[in-house]
């Protein structure tokens, strides 16, 4: 049975008609599906009724996953929905498919590409033998379970103790010696589009009215125990939870053996929650493992494995598989996520790989600071790769190094002033400027002339912030070369703040003889700009004796200096 979505998914539908044949094609597979699945009950496996059923299910998968390559739906217990639109409805639990799912523990379900006609006749049968036999050992779940469907994905709710969820992983590992083939049994638990399942389209009031519906024969003791089981089920995480079971195992008293093919296990798993962006969960793991490293209760050699797997998943591989979803990410909360994932990970293993993500992204904050705080002990590394190949990387170096106000990081910078790329010189004089170091004064006066109009006006604006006295001798001799007065009035008024703060003392009467000579008669606008450059220069000395000389010129011709004089007189006090 199914049911028209509601008005606004009818739109969203008719909006996109690709969109719209997909969920057309999706509900042809449901009802070929719960044709099928009550086939399988009512008539014998030979029968040509029942085969006709199969191979209309067969046809409808097999043409949808030509095109979509994947079909995923969330359940409820009354819906099956596909991309929060539902797909299939029917309140009767009696003979509702998504109930018989719900009820069994399934939360989503989703066939693959590559899934044959045989998985799709053992999905039947199990479906056939969880309505058949009364148990609950043989319900979906666990036949699914068993079956190992290798193209069909489902979420699970379990209700099962730590014990039992223990005794279920060791008898998976017995029949599964390779731990990567244990992995991939576990995983397939989890659906390969979200963790979270998708809650109903059923509007507020209207669920109101079936909650209250579905309880009200309900005696007391059954509605705490179905209270207690909705608030597990909205909490449930399964990849914590199975990798949850794995650190109990280990903890008890294992062959080294097995200690060692359970914590692959746990590798393996981080590998794909990393692949499918599951990173809380991958963070939570990688904490875990570290916490055990620096724990006392495992011996040397199972410390050695529980490294190798540490370190493992600090790789470049997992961290290059963060590093694109960071590059897709969009909201600030998802880049949050990868950074914290990041930041759990063994930091001499992981620093490289971590840099070379600024090769695919941009220079996020968060990951610069990660950086710093990863390299905070020994930033080798980081002076290493400011000699890379990408420039982005570069610079990302050269931004994190700005805090090391230290001689030898100062050296290592210098350089980068006579980079070819005018975006590195400006990134070098922005982190230089933050640093205090003669050579850098002696290094920026040289490059006042820079080519590039950034990295001069970068130059110039840390000249005149420093106002360090090692800068006003050679700043001096460029203020009374002839040329100075042909400068551009921003390179002027840098100069000679520049000037004022480094001696206010010296400066005071070189900057009152600027701002008195009038007696220019060729070049006079230029002159006037360089009289408001000195007024504007004259309220950086602090001193007292600048005012008398700027009190003389607040009535000068010259709208320019008389503001100027005035502007720096309120500097003055």
């Amino acid at each position: 049975m199914t049911q028209e979505p509601h008005d606004k998914d009818k739109n969203n539908s008719a909006q996109d008609p690709d969109f719209a044949a997909e969920i057309q094609s999706v509900k042809q597979i449901i009802k070929n599906l719960e044709r099928a699945e009550k086939g399988v009950v009512l008539y014998p496996s030979q029968s040509e009724i029942l085969q006709g059923f199969i191979n209309e299910l067969v046809n409808a998968i097999t043409q949808h996953l030509e095109v979509y390559s994947s079909v995923e739906f969330s359940i409820n217990s009354t819906q099956l929905i596909f991309k929060k639109e539902p797909v299939y409805s029917n309140p009767d639990r009696g003979k509702s498919l998504a109930f018989r799912f719900y009820q069994s523990g399934l939360r989503t379900l989703g066939f693959h590409a590559g899934i044959t006609r045989e998985e799709i006749v053992d999905f039947l049968e199990i479906l056939r033998r969880a309505q058949a036999i009364d148990s609950q050992e043989d319900d979906v779940v666990t036949l699914l379970w068993e079956r190992d469907l290798t193209h069909v994905s489902y979420l699970t709710i379990d209700y099962f103790s730590d014990e039992e969820s223990k005794e279920a992983v060791r008898k998976l590992a017995e029949v599964q010696t390779d731990p990567q083939m244990v992995a991939s049994k576990i995983i397939r638990h989890i659906t390969t589009t979200t963790m979270e399942v998708d809650k109903s389209f059923v509007p507020p009031e209207e669920e109101g009215e079936r909650l209250e519906e579905d309880l009200y024969s309900l005696k007391e003791d059954e509605l705490e125990e179905l209270r207690e089981k909705i608030s597990w089920e909205k909490d449930y995480n399964p990849l914590s939870d199975f990798t949850s079971v794995l650190f109990k195992i280990i903890e008890d008293k294992l062959p080294l053996a097995e200690f060692e093919d359970i914590v692959k296990v746990i590798g393996s798993i981080v590998e794909v929650m990393v692949t499918k962006g599951y990173f809380e969960d991958a963070t939570f793991v990688a904490q875990e493992l570290k916490a055990r490293i620096q724990g006392k209760q495992f011996s040397s050699q199972e410390q050695e494995l529980l490294w190798k797997v540490y370190k493992e998943i600090s790789s470049s591989k997992l961290v290059h598989e963060a590093g694109l979803y960071f590059k897709r990410a969009k909201k600030d909360e998802e880049r949050e996520k990868i950074i914290s994932f990041l930041s759990s990970l063994h930091s001499q293993t992981a620093l490289e790989p971590i840099i070379n993500l600024f090769r695919e992204v941009e220079l996020h904050p968060g990951l610069l600071k990660l950086i710093d705080s990863m390299a905070s002990e020994d930033y080798n590394l980081l002076l290493l790769k400011l000699h890379d190949s990408h420039l982005r990387v570069i610079k990302g170096m050269i931004r994190i190094l700005s805090k090391k106000n230290h001689p030898k990081v100062i050296r290592e910078l210098l350089p980068f002033l006579q980079h070819k790329q005018p975006e590195i010189r400006l990134e070098t004089v922005e982190s230089l400027s933050k640093m205090d170091h003669p050579m850098i004064i002696e290094a920026f006066i040289k490059m006042i002339d820079d080519p590039h109009l950034s990295v001069k006006k970068a130059v110039l604006n840390a000249l005149s912030e420093k106002g360090v006295p090692e800068m006003f001798q050679p700043i001096l001799e460029i203020v009374e070369d002839k040329t100075f007065m042909e400068r551009d009035f921003y390179e002027k008024k840098a100069l000679l703040v520049a000037l004022a703060k480094s001696n206010p003392i010296k400066a005071l009467p070189i900057l009152g003889k600027i701002l008195e000579t009038k007696k220019w008669f060729f070049h006079k606008e230029r002159h006037q700009e360089t009289r408001q450059c000195a007024a504007f220069a004259l309220g950086e000395t602090h001193l007292r004796d600048a005012i008398p000389i700027l009190e003389r010129f607040i009535t000068d011709k010259s709208h320019e200096i008389s503001n100027a004089c005035i502007l720096a007189l309120k500097k003055l006090g």
